[in-house]
């Protein structure tokens, strides 16, 4: 073998606002696991594996190097700046944490094409070169510093300036998809879910009087379970007379959404304070299976 996968370093940033996703993209599911867990495990036959974030906290029970993001405002660029500076190698491959189909295999393929004296070796796909997708030596580390210096934030620009070779994926046997960024929840669905895609948990609350109504829509998934969760508060359950969780635009619940509702339910405490109204027949059963009928007024 050309280099050793010893001699690698695996960073995954992981520090990103997932604006367009809607909900943390490094937690999102993949075959039972979250993306920062999948990639974590299929990557840690190399050197180490670092992640590159804004709240470690999230990430403490991983078993992972945890680096923080420092400077505001730079993106990814400051995720790979920290990577870099923090890495105990000389090399380190660098992916964004919603590429959760990247295999080890990639990795290697990668790291025995490099030459010893390039700065950089990036994936080059039909879209051009995938700088989240690439190994970067640590003298890149003080051009980095140059362009946060003078305010530069694109990693596309570090590409352009410093000594770096492509690769295509296709070469080698690999699919492009394993690289693909998934920034939407439809991305999500047609790459990880195969297209089985509804709609986005959202949830709206509103007050009438001593009543509060709580609207959710889409799908209440292990993945969007949590949303609910820091909207239903135990404030917000014992002030109110009466809790009402309308569910006409529920589209799919799983155990890990009936649990949210179960300790709503415990918290109220009170069969006739806590009202379901107008859930699906799927649904619906789904409530009447776990005992719900003991514990909250269903319409």
């Amino acid at each position: 073998m050309k280099n050793d996968p010893k001699a690698l370093s695996i960073g995954i940033l992981a520090g990103g606002l997932s604006t367009r996703m809607g909900s943390d993209k490094a937690f999102l599911q993949y075959k039972n696991k979250s993306f920062i867990m999948h990639i974590c495990e299929e990557l840690h036959e190399f050197s180490e594996v670092l992640i590159s974030c804004r709240e470690p906290e999230k990430f403490a029970e991983i078993g992972v190097t945890i680096v923080r993001d420092r400077i505001k405002g730079f993106g990814p660029l400051e995720g790979i700046y920290c990577l870099l500076d923090q890495c105990k190698n000389e090399n380190i491959f660098i992916c964004a944490v919603d590429m959760p189909l990247i295999k080890k295999e990639i990795v290697k393929y990668m790291w025995e094409n490099k030459d010893p004296g390039s700065q950089c070796l990036v994936v080059n796909s039909e879209k051009g070169p995938e700088p989240l997708c690439a190994i970067y030596h640590k003298s890149v580390v003080a051009i980095i510093e140059k362009m946060i210096d003078n305010g530069e934030h694109r990693v596309s620009d570090l590409i352009s300036r410093i000594d770096h070779q492509t690769i295509r994926l296709s070469d080698g046997g690999f699919s492009e998809d394993a690289v693909k960024n998934l920034n939407t929840y439809q991305e999500y669905c047609s790459v990880v879910r195969k297209g089985k895609c509804g709609k986005m948990f959202e949830i709206r609350e509103e007050k009438q009087g001593a009543t509060i109504i709580f609207y959710p829509e889409g799908e209440l998934n292990l993945t969007t379970s949590p949303t609910l969760a820091e909207k239903i508060t135990e404030e917000k359950l014992t002030d109110a007379d009466k809790v009402i969780f309308e569910l006409e635009k529920l589209e799919y619940l799983s155990s890990a959404g009936l649990r949210v509702f179960l300790k709503a339910a415990k918290i109220i405490n009170d069969k006739d304070r806590i009202i379901i109204k107008n859930a699906n027949s799927e649904i619906q059963d789904i409530f009447e299976l776990a005992g719900f009928a003991n514990i909250a007024t269903i319409e």
